[in-house]
């Protein structure tokens, strides 16, 4: 039986940045021990062992690491007695900058609106040819050969695995250095509205029992973060991407997410504390029916 992972107390880890553009209950802390910088996200929407924040953040990075995705650390936390996690700071030291996907879209259209409820111009080709000129994410497991894009395809496959659909243009990144050659994709990151993370007990058991239900709760889990994909599902979208890439690359992804088994998924998510059981049950089950769905295509 897999140990539980650590609630770190990081009430006494100082300060060093507020997030830029967010709200003043997100701060940029230093672990004293290690000096590692991260991100303290509280829980906000929700805050109990149902409905949370943190453990989907946590589920899905350690999801993300089962089955080779570059994604943020994430580790449970509490901070004040506020309960969240802690993302760790993804950019490499010295001198790298975030630069979020919509200024690269703004770049390539001459203008780009990330507001915009249309999704105008983030589409997969948009993409793919901004990231044309950057490399894979830095320190991951992930073949030297492959693109920027390979590994976004990834991305969206762990999407459709977790039915995030939060991938809007500020929800990918990429990362430059201090040099010109010095520029790659960032590791996925932000997946708190992920697993069923708002439902309730009793409507994740009515689900689980009623077939008709959990077939349209799988069908709501849709890319609409996209240009023109309001209807079109997270897996088919994931599917699409997949189509654009090479065939080695595509058959890499597919291989990484068939790896693993449910006892695999069962231990991750028996793992992560202040999580109901019903509420592991649904994103083990979860997970598995849009796995199923990504290989039988």
């Amino acid at each position: 039986m897999k140990d539980a992972f650590p609630v770190l107390d990081v009430t006494d880890w100082p300060v060093v940045l507020f997030e830029v553009g967010g709200s003043e209950e997100k701060v940029w802390i230093t672990d004293p021990a290690g000096q590692k910088r991260a991100l303290f996200k509280p829980n906000v929407r929700h805050d109990n062992i149902e409905q949370a924040d943190h453990w989907p953040e946590k589920l899905a990075s350690e999801l993300a690491g089962l089955s080779g995705i570059p994604a943020a650390a994430i580790d449970l936390v509490v901070r004040n007695g506020r309960r969240g996690c802690v993302s760790y700071d993804i950019k490499p030291e010295g001198g790298w900058e975030l630069q979020p996907g919509w200024l690269l879209l703004a770049d390539l259209l001459g203008d780009h609106d990330p507001t915009d409820k249309r999704h105008h111009g983030h589409t997969l080709s948009n993409i793919e040819t901004v990231l044309s000129s950057y490399n894979h994410p830095p320190g991951f497991d992930v073949p030297e050969n492959f693109t920027a894009f390979d590994v976004f395809v990834g991305y969206l496959i762990l999407d459709a695995l977790i039915a995030n659909r939060d991938r809007h243009p500020a929800n990918w990144s990429v990362l430059r250095g201090p040099t010109g050659g010095d520029q790659c994709l960032s590791p996925s990151y932000d997946h708190a509205t992920s697993l069923g993370f708002s439902l309730t007990d009793e409507e994740r058991s009515r689900k689980m029992r009623d077939a008709r239900e959990w077939e349209a709760f799988l069908r709501k889990g849709t890319a609409h973060r996209f240009e023109g994909c309001r209807q079109v599902t997270l897996v088919d979208f994931a599917l699409r991407a997949l189509r654009m890439i090479d065939g080695a690359v595509r058959s890499y992804w597919l291989d990484r997410v068939a790896s693993w088994s449910e006892d695999h998924l069962t231990a991750l998510a028996a793992s992560v504390p202040e999580m109901s059981v019903a509420a592991r049950r649904f994103a083990v089950r979860l997970v598995l029916a849009n796995r199923r769905r990504l290989l039988d295509a």
